[in-house]
């Protein structure tokens, strides 16, 4: 859900605002990375579905997924939030994150997960002209 909420309202953000941090050229190749990661996330976790809890099969899997997680954090630190942090309004900000708990709250029984192709997903999100704050 945190991955989907993301997508649904925070790269279209970044992409409007964004200049590029942490090594990436620009707000597209952060979204690009980003909806990758997700999409590794996703895969992770489902592999850990797949294995009895407890066995080593699903301890590797969790182990993955843990991976996978922590190398998306701590990219996302690095270029898209302080990217975005660089170049939003105070006011953007608090509105993506009421936003985003709003998102949150109403999605608190899950989503049904999908791998998202990254350069489509920034394709179609260029012009987040409706988002929160607009």
């Amino acid at each position: 859900m945190h991955a989907k909420a993301e997508e649904d309202l925070f790269y279209p953000q970044l992409l409007a605002l964004g200049t590029g941090e942490g090594g990436k050229a620009s707000p597209e190749d952060e979204t690009t990375d980003a909806i990758h990661d997700h999409n590794e996330i996703r895969d992770a976790l489902a592999d850990v579905e797949g294995h009895a809890p407890g066995s080593s099969g699903w301890w590797s899997a969790v182990a993955k997924v843990n991976e996978v997680n922590g190398d998306h954090m701590a990219e996302e630190e690095r270029e898209g939030l302080t990217d975005f942090r660089r170049h939003a309004s105070l006011d953007l900000r608090h509105n993506l994150a009421v936003a985003f708990y709003a998102y949150e709250a109403a999605h608190a029984g899950g989503i049904k997960s999908h791998d998202v192709d990254p350069e489509e997903y920034v394709k179609q999100n260029e012009d987040p002209a409706a988002g929160p704050g607009r």
